[in-house]
């Protein structure tokens, strides 16, 4: 339609709704994971274009930065779950395993 290209644009870009809250809860700390996931840094905190840090930092930032990180329960529960999801088992129905 509007003849662009790149990978938000063609395959295997995979758009999946956010059903609830729980659900909103372990896709962030997927989209910020991925990176490492994929091989492009070997830890998700090193990703230079993420906005995690942005979530925890004090400085200026256009995220909802108090939202997001209530939606969680605060700073450490944010932080905690990024740890959790590595292992999270109900990631399948919406993560891009074939992307590699």
């Amino acid at each position: 339609r509007h003849q662009r290209t790149g990978s938000l644009f063609e395959r295997p870009f995979k758009r999946v709704p956010i059903k609830d809250e729980g659900h909103l809860l372990t896709v962030i700390p997927y989209i910020h994971q991925n990176p490492a996931k994929h091989g492009f840094v070997a830890d998700f905190r090193d990703w230079p274009w993420s906005s995690y840090w942005d979530l925890l930092a004090k400085t200026p930032t256009l995220l909802n930065r108090p939202d997001c990180l209530a939606w969680f329960g605060g700073r450490q529960p944010f932080i905690a779950s990024h740890h959790y999801v590595n292992g999270a088992s109900d990631t399948a129905e919406w993560a891009i395993d074939d992307w590699e």
